[in-house]
């Protein structure tokens, strides 16, 4: 990603002054469209992690693993309560992720 925005000012061959950097400019576009491909299934990625994050599964193995380290005075409910609270944050976070991913990769596949 970050070869793509880096890369961007390096926009056509007919802005960019031959003598000085047209071989740069053609290399950087096959790499800028091999850059958005990954992004692209990055970001298609992003939001079936994001269900995973979520799921019981993940909950049920934070709150075996927070019950393992904490002692027995903190109630069972708290640990059930942090436990939904950090799936569903880390799924918003993937899901808002893999949302702005897919909107640069549409914004640099424009540019480019």
């Amino acid at each position: 990603m970050l070869l793509v925005i880096e890369s961007l000012r390096f926009k056509t061959a007919s802005t960019i002054k031959i003598h000085k950097l047209g071989n740069l400019a053609a290399s950087l576009k096959t790499l800028r469209t091999k850059a958005l491909t990954v992004a692209k299934e990055v970001a298609k990625a992003l939001p079936e992690l994001a269900v995973a994050a979520d799921s019981a599964e993940q909950r049920k193995s934070f709150t075996d693993e927070a019950t393992a380290i904490l002692d027995s005075k903190v109630e069972h409910d708290f640990i059930l309560d942090v436990a939904k609270k950090v799936g569903d944050s880390r799924s918003k976070v993937l899901k808002g992720f893999g949302t702005g991913l897919e909107k640069v990769c549409k914004t640099y596949n424009n540019a480019s």
